[in-house]
C-alpha cells in the first residue's frame, strides 16, 4: 500500500515536471518567433529604405542629365550614355556607381 502511494506521488511529480518542461518549451518557441517577426520586419524595413535611397539617386541623376537639349548634339549624345549606364546601375542596385555620378 505505502509503496503504491510512492508511486502515485511519484506519478505526480513526473507529470508536474513534464508540465512545466512543456508550458516553458512553448513560451521559449513563442519568444523564439516574436524575435524572428521583428527581424523580418527591421530588414524589411532596411531593404525598403535601400530602394527608397536608390530611387531618389536615380531620380536626381536623370533631372541632372536631361535629354531635352536635342539642338546640341554632343550634350545630348553625352547624357544619353550617362543615363544609360545610371540605369544599369540602378538596375544593378550598385549604390557605389550611382553616387559616382553625383
Amino acid at each position: 500500500m505505502i509503496l503504491l502511494i510512492q508511486y502515485l506521488v511519484l506519478l505526480i511529480l513526473l507529470s508536474s515536471i513534464l508540465f512545466y518542461l512543456i508550458s516553458y518549451y512553448k513560451k521559449i518557441r513563442i519568444f523564439n518567433t516574436e524575435v524572428n517577426l521583428q527581424t523580418q520586419k527591421i530588414s524589411q524595413d532596411k531593404l525598403e529604405d535601400e530602394e527608397n535611397y536608390l530611387e531618389s539617386i536615380y531620380q536626381t541623376l536623370i533631372k541632372r542629365y536631361p535629354l531635352s537639349n536635342i539642338n546640341n548634339k554632343k550634350t545630348y549624345n553625352h547624357n544619353k550614355q550617362i543615363l544609360a549606364k545610371i540605369k544599369q546601375a540602378f538596375d544593378e542596385k550598385n549604390i557605389e556607381q550611382l553616387k559616382s555620378f553625383l
